[in-house]
């Protein structure tokens, strides 16, 4: 069974807030699939390429992409709730694809055809978000739970459309996924002697019935109470600067799921009861079920070098960083209710250091924040006595 806790104020090690700013862009390339699909080694082609094809930021690629395995045409062991529900959007076929979950003016459905995928992902590129979406996991080797909180942050203003509701998702995809026997091995029609040989195919040389076939990009698991996000984190009106959290823990993976081979999949949706109206407005990725993502939200210029140690503290903890900034800086506290528990003011100048008492501070989660009023830094701090 899985867990799911809501914060109003959660973030990561590091994270920054300028008024106005727009967050790294990253788009979702999901692959409608079957084993039972002979076309469907296509859908993986396209993919591999276009995912490739743009450079990592900080290790998250540019375009992530995701297989939702499905039985339309038989039964595939890898499909399950939340890769089945999704294909509810499918009106397209076999392998289809959806970029960001758009309904795009010149195609019919959300869900089209692997030719146009490329030149989608290039248009979603070139767009804008105010959503940073980041990660933080942790991984429990021997009871095999994932716990990772995803926190979204809106760097500008922004108001969802009437009857939508924006909402945050997170998913477990797995890499290199293989099996024994049929319900795993990927038919190809495009193989020599198939049902329609290509020699043009890069699958033109295998097997009618590819026995041992890599799935890469598998939705396993989503851990949201609807395969459609979490909803009510976000208000359709979020608070410019303010982080949204949702912290989940999964239940204990499969043993045949290769945890090595995984990886944390989080993204924002605007979810509407039109199929063709729900689209993902930003996304990022944990290579590994354990650790951080790269920041979804650009540099900050203010403050830089900016620590906090011990982490976990006891009874004093020493909050230090450079400023670079001709206005006055602002040191906080927070706890994990809102409440600022401690408070300091400083004058413009090169560094800082701050040793803080924790006497009158309970065990417990909080925040650190530092903030010249256009930008602002959060670290998270935890008590233990």
């Amino acid at each position: 069974m899985k867990k799911i806790t809501f914060a109003l104020m959660v973030t990561l090690s590091m994270a920054s807030v300028s008024w106005g700013q727009l967050a790294t862009k990253r788009v979702l390339l999901e692959d409608q699939t079957d084993v039972g699909c002979g076309y469907c080694p296509r859908g993986k082609t396209y993919t591999q390429q276009i995912v490739s094809s743009y450079p990592a930021i900080a290790g998250v690629h540019k375009v992530i992409g995701v297989a939702n395995h499905v039985v339309a045409i038989g039964p595939d062991s890898m499909a399950n709730s939340y890769s089945l529900t999704i294909d509810s959007m499918n009106g397209y076929g076999y392998p289809g694809g959806m970029v960001d979950r758009v309904k795009y003016s010149d195609q019919s459905n959300v869900v089209f055809a692997t030719n146009n995928w490329q030149s989608k992902c290039v248009s979603e590129l070139n767009l804008t978000t105010p959503f940073a979406v980041d990660i933080t996991s942790t991984f429990n080797s021997t009871t095999r739970v994932v716990t990772p909180t995803v926190t979204v942050t809106v760097l500008s203003s922004y108001t969802a459309p009437s009857g939508s509701s924006l909402r945050i998702n997170c998913i477990l995809v797995e890499d290199s996924v293989t099996g024994t026997g049929v319900y795993w091995d990927q038919h190809n029609y495009m193989g020599n002697g198939c049902a329609a040989p290509d020699n043009t195919s890069p699958w033109y040389s295998f097997p009618c019935s590819i026995v041992g076939y890599a799935h890469d990009g598998v939705a396993r698991m989503s851990l949201d109470p609807s395969p459609w996000g979490t909803n009510g984190i976000l208000p359709a009106s979020p608070i410019v600067g303010h982080p949204y959290a949702v912290s989940y823990t999964s239940s204990a993976l499969p043993a045949r799921w290769k945890t090595n081979s995984m990886k944390i999949v989080a993204f924002v949706t605007l979810f509407n009861a039109n199929p063709n109206s729900r689209p993902v407005l930003n996304a990022n990725e944990l290579d590994g079920l354990s650790g951080t993502a790269p920041t979804d939200i650009p540099g900050i210029s203010f403050v830089s070098d900016l620590n906090v140690f011990p982490n976990p503290a006891s009874n004093i903890v020493t909050i230090e960083g450079n400023l670079n900034t001709s206005s006055e800086v602002n040191l906080s506290i927070v706890n994990i209710i809102g409440q600022t528990v401690f408070e300091k003011e400083y004058k413009p100048s090169s560094n800082f250091s701050e040793h803080i008492p924790l006497t009158n501070m309970n065990s417990g989660l909080y925040f650190v924040r530092i903030s010249n009023g256009a930008e602002s830094v959060t670290r998270k701090l935890t008590i233990n006595k």
